[in-house]
C-alpha cells in the first residue's frame, strides 16, 4: 500500500541529469545539512566529515565559486533547500528535500544505512521499506544486505519514473484526441494502483533474494545474526516481512498447482 502523501509526492517527478560531483555534493548533504563554505574547505583536504562519517570525495580541490555554482543548481532542481537557524558566521545551510532523497536512491554509490534511517518518516522511505521490514530489522543490515538493499531501492525508484512518464504520455494523448463530451477523471486511482502493484513485484524479488542467498547458511549456529549476508534472527522476528514471506509462498504454492 502506498503511504500517504506518495502519490502527490513523485507526481511531478521527471528524470534529472546530474554531473559526478553534483552527485557527490547532493551524497554529502544526504548525511548531514551542510554549507557550500564546509564542502569547499572540506575539498581541499580531499574529504569531508560529516555527523561520525568521514567521507572521501575523490576532488582534490575546487574553487568556492564553483562549490556555489553547483549547490545552486541542486537547489534551483529542488533536490536541496536551505534552513534557517542561529549557525556560526552566519553560514547558509542546506538540507535534502524529498526530491533529492529519491535523487539520491536513484544513484549509483552506495548508501549509508543512516539514510534509510534519517529519512524514515518520508512517504517514499515509508511505502519502499517500512511498510515491508521494522526499523530494527533495517538497522542490523550490513554490508552485503545493504548493497542488496541499495539495489531494489534504485530498481523501485527506475520504475517509478518509467511509470510517470508513461502516465504523462498517455494522458497528454488522451486529451488531444478525446471526444469533447468525455471528462477526464482527476481521481482516477488507476495509476496509484499500477505503481502499487509494480514496487510490491519489486519487493517480492528482493525478499526471493534474501531467501536464496540465505539457504547454504547453517540456521542452528550459535549466533544467527553472525553473517554477512541477512540477519536471519531479526527477518525471523520481523512480523512485516514473515506476514510478506507468507503472502510470496501462497502465491509461489497456488501458482505450482498448475503444473505439479
Amino acid at each position: 500500500m502506498l503511504s500517504s502523501g506518495f502519490i502527490s509526492e513523485i507526481y511531478n517527478y521527471k528524470k534529472l541529469a546530474l554531473g559526478e560531483t553534483e552527485k557527490i555534493f547532493l551524497h554529502i548533504i544526504s548525511i548531514e545539512p551542510t554549507s557550500v563554505y564546509r564542502i569547499s574547505v572540506g575539498l581541499k583536504n580531499g574529504f569531508i566529515g560529516i555527523g561520525d562519517v568521514l567521507l572521501s570525495t575523490g576532488i582534490n580541490s575546487m574553487a568556492y565559486k564553483n562549490v556555489h555554482k553547483r549547490i545552486k543548481r541542486l537547489s534551483m532542481l529542488g533536490l536541496i533547500e536551505e534552513i534557517h537557524g542561529n549557525f556560526k558566521r552566519n553560514a547558509k545551510m542546506y538540507a535534502l528535500t524529498s526530491r533529492g532523497l529519491f535523487e539520491r536512491l536513484l544513484d549509483e554509490s552506495p548508501t549509508p544505512p543512516d539514510i534509510v534511517y534519517l529519512y524514515r518518516n518520508y512517504p517514499i522511505i515509508e511505502t519502499l521499506i517500512y511498510q515491508y521490514f521494522e526499523l530494527e530489522t533495517i538497522e542490523n543490515f550490513e554490508t552485503i544486505a545493504l548493497a542488496e538493499l541499495k539495489s531494489y531501492l534504485k530498481k523501485c525508484c527506475d520504475e517509478i519514473l518509467k511509470m510517470l512518464e508513461m502516465y504523462r504520455y498517455n494522458r497528454k494523448f488522451f486529451e488531444k484526441w478525446r471526444e469533447p463530451h468525455i471528462q477526464i477523471r482527476e481521481n482516477d486511482d488507476f495509476f496509484p494502483s499500477s505503481l502499487d502493484n509494480t514496487i510490491k513485484n519489486e519487493v517480492k524479488n528482493f525478499v526471493f533474494k534474501i531467501v536464496n542467498m540465505s539457504k547454504d547458511e547453517d540456521p542452528y549456529r550459535s549466533d544467527p545474526n553472525d553473517s554477512n549476508l541477512f540477519p536471519r534472527q531479526s527477518l525471523l522476528q520481523d512480523k512485516k516481512f514473515i506476514r510478506l514471506l507468507h503472502e510470496i509462498k501462497n502465491d509461489f504454492d497456488n501458482g505450482c498447482k498448475n503444473y505439479l
